[in-house]
């Protein structure tokens, strides 16, 4: 099986005539193409009849790199914006209760699809931005960023009390740099950390429903075939640092996203907000890629709460500029994701 079929959905395709169960399990096909660390695809989506419940699923947590589920949440989180763009998209009124039920933490969002209009409300150039949407981990141009297209982006991070920094000066940017390279090397001196990574690192790009294709983070055949035990059996450290700071260098832009707070629901906006981040910058022909290390390392992660005008608890680093054309990396198929209450048919 092909898991890279998934990023093959139409919007020629709504099946207008069907049942509003078809409606929501097509609006769906768009919300699993929301980025997530490792590719891990943490959600599970429970349609409860004209309602769609955003679980977060904890048998794919990541214990080493996100031990207190942080990561998981802010992939949650853009799953649910990329459903609301969807929803929208295709006329329907949607309603959002994020974090419901107090006893029940791992229920992230209650989404509620509602009527549907022959008028589209919403952003069409996001919700077309959903399927070309890409992580580009290959080294960008020396092009920089128009103005319109760093506005545009930081206007549409900023929202659900997220902020957004932008790291220009040369000074903050070595710092940041040397602060991901000690990141890098204090996670892959962790057996714990290597043995994590490998196990969600796959030689070929289509052959696993989830995880990462070993091409994608640098391994070009026949290395790819080997990289897992490569992770899991040598500190890759020094080089991985050496390679993410001339990222940073080559970057036309970067970009802090973070909170007032740290707890789930802020984890949750933040998702919300790289969704957003992430489609607008797709509508604009920019690509992105995360080096969220310096955010997994406590030590990292507190000290760049203090470069320039950051604030706050960083959630994420966003590279942004213009790479070379990537591929998609693979989707579970949408039955393992859903499930579908009685009362939902």
């Amino acid at each position: 099986m092909n898991y890279l079929d998934c990023w093959d959905v139409s919007a020629n395709d709504f099946p207008t005539g069907c049942d509003k169960l078809e409606q929501i399990k097509f609006l769906l096909r768009y919300a699993i193409l929301a980025p997530s660390n490792h590719n891990t695809q943490p959600w599970l989506f429970e349609v409860r009849g004209g309602e769609v419940a955003i679980i977060a699923d904890r048998t794919r947590t990541l214990p080493v790199s996100d031990p207190d589920d942080r990561e998981l949440f802010i992939s949650c989180g853009a799953a649910l914006f990329f459903l609301e763009t969807a929803a929208r998209a295709f006329g329907f009124d949607v309603s959002i209760r994020r974090f419901p039920q107090q006893h029940d933490p791992d229920l992230v969002a209650v989404v509620e699809i509602g009527k549907r209009s022959t008028k589209r409300s919403g952003r069409p150039e996001l919700f077309e931005a959903i399927t070309s949407r890409r992580t580009n981990r290959s080294k960008f141009s020396d092009n920089q960023l128009s103005p319109a297209s760093e506005s545009a982006i930081e206007a549409a991070t900023s929202a659900n009390g997220v902020r957004a920094t932008w790291i220009n000066s040369r000074n903050d940017r070595v710092t940041l740099a040397h602060l991901i390279g000690l990141a890098d090397r204090a996670q892959f001196e962790d057996r714990a950390f290597r043995k994590e990574l490998s196990s969600w690192v796959n030689p070929d790009r289509a052959s696993e429903p989830d995880g990462l294709p070993a091409k994608s983070i640098g391994f070009d055949s026949p290395w790819n075939y080997v990289a897992p035990l490569l992770i899991r059996t040598f500190d890759l450290g020094p080089g991985k640092s050496r390679i993410d700071e001339a990222l940073i260098q080559s970057s036309a832009a970067i970009m802090v996203l973070s909170t007032g707070f740290d707890k789930p629901i802020d984890w949750v906006r933040t998702g919300d907000a790289l969704a957003a981040a992430l489609l607008t910058a797709e509508s604009q022909g920019v690509n992105a890629s995360y080096l969220n290390q310096v955010c997994e390392v406590e030590d990292t992660r507190f000290r760049l709460a203090k470069i320039g005008t950051v604030q706050g608890y960083p959630q994420l680093v966003l590279r942004l500029g213009y790479g070379i054309p990537v591929a998609p990396t693979p989707r579970r198929p949408l039955d393992s994701v859903i499930r579908i209450r009685a009362d939902a048919a």
